[in-house]
């Protein structure tokens, strides 16, 4: 299962986008296809072969909206599968967090999605976001390799080429109103607020919602609700897998 959001969800304070746009159309087709689809790596983040999950129909759904979201992206380096999923997982996070009103310079500034480390995203990021606004926020995105270039994002997606400086990131953006997100062991026990998992070959997620507190982010329950829930060292789950 990918674990991602509910079409049913929806965000009382986001303005329906355009039903047109891509990003739209993954956001209220994702539930099925979330919940059916299954892994293109393993734990260690090798490929594996790409399989329909249980429901080949809501599989369907899911390769239908990626294909239309990354119709028109530049010839690059192709996404995997794994990664234009959690791609649309940050676009969704987005509508389900709130920030401290000081984390924006101005009431219409920019939603920033940080991507630091190796980028597996591709153009396909770029793609998903274009012309879209979250509580009427445009979003954009950032790359680099040094945390200081990504102190002012509001999402920021550490890859796992930074494992071996994992800590001292995590650190250094201790008291940052960052929704930090990651995919490496012990992610969430280290400050991180949302770590990508695998579990028996899908992709789930787990939230630590005091280190989210920590940063003055709020976590609407509809998505905690999804996710596997880590309190201190103790998982509980909800939505997600122990």
């Amino acid at each position: 299962m990918w674990t991602c959001l509910p079409t049913s969800a929806t965000s009382p304070t986001t303005e329906p986008p355009s039903a047109a746009s891509p990003g739209w159309r993954i956001r209220r087709s994702l539930s099925a296809a979330c919940s059916a689809c299954e892994s293109t790596t393993d734990e260690e983040g090798d490929p594996m072969e790409y399989r329909p999950g249980k429901y080949a129909a809501a599989a369907a759904i899911l390769a239908a909206v990626v294909l239309a979201a990354a119709t028109s992206a530049p010839s690059q380096q192709p996404t995997t599968k794994e990664y234009m999923v959690k791609a649309t997982c940050l676009f969704n996070f987005a509508l389900f967090v709130e920030w401290p009103s000081n984390a924006f310079a101005d009431a219409v500034a920019p939603i920033a999605i940080g991507v630091l480390g190796d980028d597996e995203f591709g153009p396909f990021l770029d793609q998903l976001i274009r012309g879209e606004t979250v509580k009427n926020r445009p979003l954009t995105v950032k790359r680099s390799r040094s945390v200081e270039d990504l102190k002012g994002c509001h999402i920021l997606f550490i890859s796992r080429s930074e494992k071996p400086r994992q800590t001292q990131i995590l650190a250094r953006l201790r008291d940052e109103n960052i929704l930090i997100v990651g995919e490496t062991e012990g992610f969430t026990l280290q400050g991180g607020v949302i770590r990508f998992y695998l579990h028996e070959g899908t992709v789930r997620f787990e939230i630590n919602p005091q280190a989210a507190e920590r940063r003055g982010l709020k976590i609407s329950a509809q998505l905690l609700r999804l996710g596997r829930i880590i309190q201190n060292e103790t998982a509980t789950t909800q939505g997600g897998a122990p």
